[in-house]
């Protein structure tokens, strides 16, 4: 649907579908020739005061919340606020749009919103809450500790922050964010700055055990693993992270996850190498190759990772003859 039909629809009819407002918005976000093209922008706002102002609309509390994250995502932070805000009108009781509304006045400097949101959201039983709600309620906490730093609040909020991630893990026992929350915290945090490492790691595998699926767990275990040389137990955390890449449903870099699986297998093949016989390092060798081949392949913008894999192929070529082949 176009803007022009949207708006014609909108003001016959009056009301207004979420998710034709959401489709209008991708296009124009897809049509913009640059960041600061004035005819564009200026539709976007339009349909932003044209959602606010409706009394009667299609969508639910995920629709308010999908509309909101299109914004946000392209660094219209306000028009996010407000399209949250209107959501809140008819969903008052959504924790989802309780957090994003923290989440964005937190990106917006808006102390005093992220305060009241935050108390509005407090006023739900935790048993209620969603992933998002603990996730940026700890983001909102972990802000306070920024802003108040130096100012004595900061043991405060770090308490508090515990508090919410322990609640995490206790109402969502099955969302790996509520792990890997505590394992900021202990890395951030640290009770006992010589043992950080050994708390958050323990967390993490925790996490491992605990969590079908855990990918950001197994991904943060596998770099604290290559960081002490523990090769074996970084490529096996690699290998869950990207089985469980499958089964999740955010964003992860698998092409980061290749590159470092790659160079975890480069480390212990350089250290064993001498105990192989000319048939294990081919097998070996080829294993690699088609990893970087994987990585190149995902890593299509990140040109010091790709460099970084293209400089691992050609050590193993000179130091195995072994040709590589991306084909």
């Amino acid at each position: 649907m176009s803007f022009e039909s949207l708006i014609k629809t909108v003001n016959l009819s009056g009301t207004c579908s979420l998710s034709k407002v959401e489709e209008v918005v991708t296009g124009l976000v897809l049509a913009k020739e640059d960041e600061d093209d004035v005819a564009v922008i200026e539709k976007l706002d339009e349909l932003v005061k044209l959602v606010v102002s409706s009394s009667s609309i299609i969508g639910d509390d995920d629709s308010f919340h999908n509309l909101a994250v299109d914004f946000a995502r392209n660094k219209f932070e306000q028009w996010a606020l407000e399209v949250v805000k209107k959501g809140l009108d008819f969903f008052p009781l959504s924790t989802d749009l309780l957090a994003d509304y923290i989440r964005y006045a937190i990106d917006s400097n808006d102390y005093a919103g992220c305060s009241e949101y935050y108390d509005r959201l407090l006023a739900i039983p935790k048993s209620q809450w969603s992933w998002r709600a603990f996730d940026f309620s700890i983001d909102y906490h972990l802000f306070l500790v920024k802003k108040e730093q130096g100012k004595g609040a900061g043991s405060e909020n770090i308490a508090t922050i515990r508090s919410l991630a322990n609640d995490f893990q206790r109402y969502l026992p099955h969302d790996e964010r509520g792990f890997f929350a505590e394992a900021v915290i202990c890395r951030e945090f640290p009770q006992s700055a010589e043992k950080s490492r050994e708390e958050e790691l323990s967390v993490l595998t925790n996490a491992l055990m605990k969590v079908g699926v855990a990918p950001r767990c197994a991904l943060r275990c596998a770099e604290i693993y290559k960081e002490q040389a523990k090769y074996p137990e970084a490529i096996q955390a690699l290998k869950r992270c990207i089985t469980d890449s499958s089964a999740q449903h955010f964003s992860l870099n698998l092409g980061y996850v290749y590159l470092l699986l790659v160079l975890c297998k480069f480390s212990l093949f350089l250290k064993e190498k001498a105990d192989y016989d000319s048939s294990t390092i081919e097998t070996l060798v080829l294993d690699m190759y088609n990893d970087c081949n994987i990585g190149k392949v995902l890593l299509t913008a990140e040109q010091q990772y790709r460099d970084k894999i293209r400089e691992t192929i050609r050590i193993l070529e000179i130091s195995t003859g072994i040709e590589y082949s991306d084909a």
